[in-house]
């Protein structure tokens, strides 16, 4: 039963990170997209002035113009949706807003710089190489989401179950039956965020390098999708242990011999 509320406690972090823009919550995303060293080659994109002079100085005054226009330096992306910030003269990031939840969203990273875009003429494209993958983005993506969804939910049914299997192996065997379902709904939820951010980080850094764009993966998030994933296979296993060696006989104490009180016997002759 440990095992399966330390998995519900970091599977429901896990879920809200990103939900809203205070604290705790809003540094818990999976994926972050920097545009605070973005180039001259994403706004043109592979011809017109980057084609003919690049420069530092030309650079510099992009990133100069884009946070004038509020055009935030990074992107965070989580379950429900992402939020947006800007980065200080001396790194420190700050972030100003989320988006609102929305269920089985999924991460569009052309959609969004369209979106924070649309007030102002300046266009950023990126390579086909990031946006073929789109499809299969958001198949991942809306997986991944109901895998967390099933896990927590089942997760919380064999807590409940777990209350009635004292001194029963027919209750620890559901409890451990609706436990196993939880944990491989969680090990599924963790393998697709894992692999599918990954190889989104990967595909951006790979092809995007002379524009300026660097992707990360947040290593506070995966270990907490992680650790879920180990705390229900945990519980589990103690489950089977319970079903295996646990006893289901009950402890008794001896029964006391019942006091019994000589009856009175009146004097002879009475």
């Amino acid at each position: 039963m440990i095992g399966n509320l330390a998995a519900i406690i970091l599977t429901l972090v896990v879920i809200l990170g990103g939900v809203r823009n205070v604290n705790v919550l809003r540094d818990l995303y999976f994926f972050k997209l920097d545009l605070s060293h973005i180039t001259s080659k994403a706004l043109v994109g592979e011809t017109g002035l980057s084609s003919i002079v690049s420069t530092s100085l030309i650079d510099s005054a992009i990133q100069d113009t884009l946070s004038a226009l509020n055009i935030s330096d990074f992107y965070t992306a989580a379950l429900w949706g992402y939020c947006e910030g800007g980065v200080s003269s001396n790194n420190a990031t700050n972030v100003t807003s989320c988006s609102h939840p929305e269920a089985l969203w999924w991460l569009d990273v052309q959609k969004i710089l369209d979106e924070s875009l649309s007030s102002t003429s300046v266009n950023i494209t990126l390579p086909s190489e990031l946006t073929d993958y789109n499809p299969t983005i958001e198949a991942a993506s809306k997986a991944m989401f109901i895998c967390y969804l099933v896990s927590i939910i089942v997760l919380f049914l064999g807590l409940i179950a777990g209350g009635f299997a004292f001194h029963s192996r027919g209750g620890s065997c559901c409890a451990g039956i609706i436990t196993l379902v939880g944990a491989i709904a969680s090990v599924l939820a963790s393998g697709i965020a894992t692999g599918l951010y990954i190889v989104i980080r990967n595909t951006i850094n790979n092809n995007t390098s002379e524009y300026g764009l660097v992707a990360s993966v947040n290593s506070t998030m995966m270990g907490l999708t992680w650790g879920a994933t180990v705390a229900a296979i945990w519980g589990f296993v103690w489950w089977i242990l319970t079903i295996c060696c646990g006893s289901t006989r009950k402890s008794y104490e001896p029964e006391k011999e019942p006091f019994i009180q000589t009856a009175y016997a009146p004097p002879h002759g009475y």
